[in-house]
This record gives structure tokens, sequence and C-alpha cells, in this order.
């Protein structure tokens, strides 16, 4: 279970690196020297890939175990499903907000590039999160949690 958890936390901490990395896309603007500034992108987009290739080694590392402690699951996955956890509906709320925020810059023809870029940002941020906590091992997770505790009580 111990290496489950770690699996599926750092999974969830390679998101927020990919979703910093593409935040730090709009500093390169700053950067003056040509040179630096492709240096820098370069760096930028590697660690956005990175973090994205190790997030989905750890969630399907994640997964692999949780099928290795329960054999099946009732669940659907979090794809398609919506507002199962507090962490999901939060995560759901982010995601609406996004993506309206965005259809209203496209709408209103905003071309401030930063504000496009923040909601894409949050809009990525928001589905990855979405898909985790609303998924089968995050629910997995809580359910051993619960199951765990109402053990310590009974002894």
């Amino acid at each position: 279970m111990n290496k489950f958890k770690t699996f599926f936390r750092l999974s969830i901490a390679c998101i927020w690196i990919e979703t910093v990395a593409l935040l730090s896309i709009q500093f390169l603007s700053h950067i003056k020297n040509e040179t630096v500034n492709q240096f820098v992108s370069y760096v930028i987009a590697g660690v956005f890939w990175l973090s994205m290739i190790t997030e989905q080694v750890l969630f399907w590392n994640a997964n692999a175990r949780r099928k290795h402690l329960k054999r099946t699951s009732s669940y659907r996955i979090g794809l398609i499903s919506f507002w199962k956890t507090p962490g999901g509906k939060i995560a759901d709320v982010l995601m609406a907000v996004s993506s309206v925020m965005i259809l209203m810059l496209i709408v209103l023809k905003m071309s401030t590039g930063w504000c496009i870029l923040a909601s894409i940002s949050i809009l990525f941020l928001s589905f990855q999160l979405h898909c985790f906590y609303n998924g089968r091992n995050y629910r997995f997770l809580r359910e051993y949690k619960q199951i765990h505790e109402e053990r310590k009580t009974d002894d």
C-alpha cells in the first residue's frame, strides 16, 4: 500500500510541475538574449514532457498496485466521473470556470497572451486533477483509509 500511495502522490506532483512549466512559457518574452531564450524554452519543454511521461509511468504503477491490492473495481474511470470526491468537485468547478474563460477570451478576441496561457494552464491542471480525484485510484485510497481507520477504532 505504501508504494501505491507514493506512486499516486508523485504522479500528482508531476502534474503540478507540468502546469508550472506551462505557466513559465509567458516569461520567455522577457528574455532579450536570443540564445538564452532558446535554451530556456528547450529546458521548459524538456521539463514539461519529462514530467508528463514520469506522471504517466507513476500513475500506471499506482494503478497496477491498486489492482494487485484489490482485484476488481466498481468505480468508473476518472475521465467520465464527475462530482465523486471533494477534491474532484473542486477540480470540476475549476475546469468549468477555465473553459468558460477560454471561450470568452476567444469570442471577445482578447489578445492578451498571458491571460489565455494562464487559462489554458488552469484548464490543463484542473482536467488532470479531475481525472485523478474522481478516478478509481483516489477513491480506492479513500476507501482504504476509511477501512483502516475503522479497524483502529474497533481495536
